[in-house]
């Protein structure tokens, strides 16, 4: 699903919702390939079929003044139903933690991921969007789970019978990518 270049390694994230395979467990992964040997490196709870985005963001000050650039490599796996993550990788530990946006009684997708400095504020954050809790944002906060502080509710709400696909930093303005699906 997602190839991603993150601290001079090679990350994949895959899905796994067409497997037929009994033995193949039914959970996404991402994958590490740290020499020529792919391993996991993190494999999400079980009926998280597909790994909806990987992404490395960076944020240019580390929230401080006093504190160089700060990347991070996220994951959010769909869920078939309870707690919505965005997951970030602990460097240091090589573990997965989670931040919660929200919780759903049925499937929903996260298929939009983006990262937007704010050319007037300078004010950095990371969007998510999803079919079912629509447009969260979070800003880099070395305190909070995951490193990433999330506003209370959601930034925007995404029209019915629509659902975000994709973000888009273009000169500076944010835009977000809501096609219409199924019937309305």
């Amino acid at each position: 699903m997602h190839l991603v270049a993150y601290q001079g390694r090679l990350y994949a994230g895959n899905s796994l919702w067409m497997e037929k395979d009994p033995d193949v467990p039914k959970a996404c992964q991402v994958l590490d390939a740290p020499t020529h040997a792919r391993r996991v490196d993190h494999r999400f709870a079980r009926r998280c079929l597909r790994l909806g985005n990987l992404k490395a963001v960076t944020f240019s000050s580390g929230g401080s003044r006093s504190t160089g650039a700060v990347t991070l490599l996220l994951a959010v796996p769909d869920v078939a139903r309870g707690p919505v993550n965005v997951f970030c990788r602990d460097d240091a530990t090589g573990q997965w933690v989670a931040s919660t946006l929200g919780v759903v009684t049925n499937y929903t997708s996260t298929r939009a991921l983006g990262f937007h400095r704010d050319r007037v504020t300078g004010r950095e954050q990371v969007f998510v969007g999803t079919d079912k809790l629509d447009v969260f944002v979070g800003v880099l906060d070395a305190a909070a789970p995951g490193r990433l502080r999330w506003a209370a509710a959601a930034e925007l709400r995404v029209p019915a019978g629509e659902r975000v696909m994709g973000f888009c930093d273009c000169n500076g303005t944010f835009y977000c990518a809501t096609p219409a699906y199924g019937p309305s």
